[in-house]
């Protein structure tokens, strides 16, 4: 067997698990794909409808977290639990 040969037929396997990993990578990918989506809820705290910014999973299509709301004027001070994600919030 010649050396080129025998280097072919080692790499045979470690190309397949860089495949493998390629294409496990791409489908974390996928599914870690979110989108901003708005809509109006009515808040747990205010008990106002309030516009709010929720992040959501593309592939799930679960609202996962709160981007911005109108109860709080920073996204930084969001400190609510976020109850406003098990709603089933209005298409706006």
């Amino acid at each position: 067997m010649t050396a080129a040969r025998e280097i072919l037929i080692t790499m045979a396997p470690f190309s397949e698990i860089l495949l493998l990993g390629a294409v496990l990578l791409l489908l974390l990918a996928i599914l870690s794909v979110s989108r901003t989506v708005i809509r109006s809820v009515q808040c747990p705290i205010t008990g106002r409808r309030e516009i709010v910014h929720f992040q959501q999973a593309i592939v799930r299509g679960r609202f996962f977290d709160v981007k911005r709301c109108g109860t709080f004027r920073l996204s930084s001070a969001i400190t609510c639990n976020k109850t406003c994600l098990d709603s089933e919030p209005a298409k706006s």
